[in-house]
């Protein structure tokens, strides 16, 4: 009996330690996307800095 108790523990654990990693790279593939938007954002806003300055000139 304490062998089959043993069995469920450890699988128990590695199922946690499986959804824990599946929630991670999950939460990474959803925030990847908005931190690249986000930099192309940061590129284009300069860029347009710059063309403004430009005009002035």
């Amino acid at each position: 009996m304490f062998d089959i108790a043993l069995i469920v523990i450890i699988a128990l654990i590695v199922s946690v330690v499986a959804m824990l990693s599946i929630i991670g790279m999950l939460r990474k593939r959803i925030t990847e996307p908005k931190e690249k938007l986000h930099k192309r954002i940061d590129k284009l806003e300069m860029e347009m800095e710059a063309l403004k300055d430009r005009k002035e000139l």
